[in-house]
């Protein structure tokens, strides 16, 4: 179920953000995504862009977490075990939001995802960076825990 729910939230995130570039017929060259854009940045390993408002990767350092402040982020998702108050220091001392979300990807759950979905319902607009330790299950680099489309 939950597998089936995010999968369709992605798809759909992904088909809306094509579907506004198919939309625009500017001169400006557009770009269909498909399972996100891989980025570079210093503190953040495994980091991509799912859509133009939704970013992934793993648990970023402090130096990652000022570049998420450069990118635009506003609300970071932290789905590690457990809260980190140094995080979640870090994160409000630069004028994001911090959210802990805690799951565990070998025996996934319906609540975290749920309300995971919320937090992207309820922050119209703005960017978020959803993490994980690694960025390789949980947050899903196309290959782990969460479905493959």
């Amino acid at each position: 179920m939950v597998r089936s729910v995010l999968a369709a939230v992605l798809a759909s995130a992904i088909c809306l953000d094509a579907g506004a570039c198919q939309a625009d017929k500017s001169t400006t060259p557009c770009t269909e995504r498909t399972m996100g854009t891989h980025l570079t940045a210093k503190g953040i390993s495994n980091f991509g862009q799912v859509t133009p408002n939704l970013y992934r990767g793993a648990q970023p350092s402090g130096e990652g977490i000022a570049a998420l402040k450069q990118l635009g982020v506003d609300v970071v998702v932290d789905l590690r075990g457990r809260a980190s108050r140094k995080e979640e220091s870090a994160v409000t001392k630069l004028g994001m939001q911090y959210i802990s979300i805690p799951s565990h990807c070998p025996f996934p759950k319906d609540e975290p995802w749920a309300r995971f979905l919320k937090v992207i319902q309820e922050n119209p607009g703005k960017k978020i960076f959803v993490h994980c330790r690694l960025g390789d299950d949980r947050t899903w680099n196309g290959h782990s825990c969460l479905p493959h489309g």
